[in-house]
């Protein structure tokens, strides 16, 4: 009979393992790094999952947009981020 501690050691690293698979494949299916979040002001930030931080455009902040401008670059945004990772963007 197996005893309590190597019971209670088997489910954590099963629990361990599960947990990792599925950080591995939220990553994976993740096709984004940015997204839009509406600052106080009602105006919009584009900023980077991954850091946190707004995201640099020509080395300038993109903070303070109007939705329809921030839904568009968003988009070309991951779509540009999508095409380097696949190595199609040099």
């Amino acid at each position: 009979m197996i005893g309590a501690w190597q019971q209670w050691k088997r489910l954590t690293k099963s629990v361990f393992r599960a947990r990792l698979s599925l950080a591995e494949a939220r990553y994976s299916i993740s096709e984004n790094r940015y997204e839009l979040r509406k600052e106080t002001d009602g105006t919009w930030t584009i900023f980077d999952i991954f850091t946190g931080m707004p995201a640099r455009v020509n080395d300038v902040e993109q903070v303070g947009l109007e939705i329809e401008k921030a839904d568009v670059l968003v988009d070309l945004l991951n779509e540009f981020y999508t095409m380097r990772r696949a190595g199609s963007v040099h």
